[in-house]
Parts: C-alpha cells; structure tokens; sequence
C-alpha cells in the first residue's frame, strides 16, 4: 500500500472517530423493561428518508469503549449498543450474540434511533 492511501485512510479513520465523539447516541443498557416501559413516541418522524445503516458488531468490552467514547466518567455505564448518526448514514454498535443473549432487541432498537432519533423519556 503506497503512503497516499495510507495517509487517506488514516484521515477516514481520524474522521469516523471525530464524527462518533462528536455525535453521541443512545446507549442500549442492560435494564431494557425499565428503558422502554412508557416511552414517549418519536421526536421526529422519519418523512421516508433514507438511511444507510453499518453494523459494527464486537465484544461488550470493545461496545462500552465505543460507546462511551468522549463520555465524562460520571456518565459512562455498562452498555449493549449505541448508535451514530451522521447526514444520511447511521453507524449501529452491539454486543455480540454470545455476551447479549436479546440481541435481536437491541439491534431493533438502536435502528430505531437511526429514523427516529432520540426516542427516550
């Protein structure tokens, strides 16, 4: 690999990572029943915008550091996946299937996040 795909490679990475700092999201955590019981509906409606979704999908440990990225250490908890939305693009971060046995509600519900926004009370 030539140093010019390097260096511009190094500058994505640098931007992804400027991008997932500065455009904090959700963070699935473990107690889904009291997260969801009476929750609002959306704060904003999707208007049938496209989105294109990636899915990172890690160990818990490497999801918490993600996910808690830029987080003042009073804030930061256990978590089992977050979102980052970016324009049209939307980065959904979880656990793996063997350390989050409802995986499956997770993914749903960062996607969620990526049309709707912050949908919390």
């Amino acid at each position: 690999m030539d140093r010019l795909t390097q260096a511009r490679r190094g500058v994505r990475l640098a931007l992804r990572a400027a991008l997932c700092v500065a455009l904090g999201g959700c963070a699935t955590v473990p107690d889904r029943a009291a997260e969801t019981a009476g929750a609002p509906g959306p704060q904003r409606a999707s208007g049938g915008e496209t989105v294109r979704i990636r899915w990172h999908i890690g160990t818990l440990a490497e999801i918490n550091q993600i996910c808690n990225a830029g987080m003042p250490a009073k804030f930061r908890k256990t978590v089992w996946g977050c979102y980052r939305r970016a324009f049209d693009q939307c980065v959904v971060y979880t656990a793996n299937e063997k350390e989050d046995p409802q995986l499956h509600d997770t993914l749903g519900h960062e996607v969620r996040h990526c049309f709707q926004g912050n949908f919390h009370p």
